[in-house]
């Protein structure tokens, strides 16, 4: 149990360095935020691991930047997937 709580803890405190656990995805910073982008062909899912609630506006704008940067397409919709920093992007390519 107490291993545990330490890898819990160790990954919550990486700082960004830990991007997508599952390896997928291309890491863009913007703004000081990190994010992941996942391109799958005209759309693309775009993923932040910060927390707190004040900085909701920031992030949206950031995941799209991140998105145009990533993928080279323009954004034309971007949804935030409730209660987490997940978005989904639909691609004008």
């Amino acid at each position: 149990m107490r291993a545990l709580a330490l890898v819990l803890t160790l990954a919550a405190c990486t700082g960004g360095a830990v991007v997508d656990l599952r390896g997928e995805g291309e890491r863009v910073e913007i703004g000081g935020d990190v994010f992941s982008v996942e391109r799958q062909g005209r759309t693309a899912t775009v993923r932040n691991f910060s927390t707190g609630i004040a900085n909701q506006g920031r992030l949206f704008r950031n995941a799209e930047a991140a998105v145009v940067m990533a993928t080279g397409c323009d954004v034309e919709s971007l949804t935030q997937r409730q209660g987490v920093n997940t978005y989904d992007a639909r691609l004008a390519c």
